[in-house]
């Protein structure tokens, strides 16, 4: 299970990848260095509210979606032990 930070960081690193960014560039558009930014994608840093909130800006998204856990695969939830990804897509369907 990943911890605030962990989640945190994984979040921004999507982010910046889907804008096409680099560390440096996310980093300047934060007025943050890139060493800075690599540690907070990784969870390895503990950082302020302040740069939490430069780093959303500069992603253009919430703070709070930048802490939202990834989503379970709702099944999975239930039947952990069970592998969606082999089944065929007709047996995937709740009846």
């Amino acid at each position: 299970m990943q911890n605030d930070k962990e989640i945190f960081g994984s979040n921004v690193r999507k982010h910046r990848i889907s804008q096409n960014l680099t560390q440096e560039a996310l980093g300047d558009l934060a007025g943050m260095q890139q060493p800075a930014v690599g540690k907070i994608e990784r969870g390895e840093a503990n950082t302020t509210i302040q740069n939490m909130s430069k780093l959303s800006e500069a992603l253009g998204v919430t703070m709070s979606e930048l802490f939202r856990a990834p989503e379970q695969d709702a099944i999975s939830a239930y039947l952990p032990d069970l592998n969606l990804k082999q089944l065929p897509e007709a047996k995937k369907q709740l009846t």
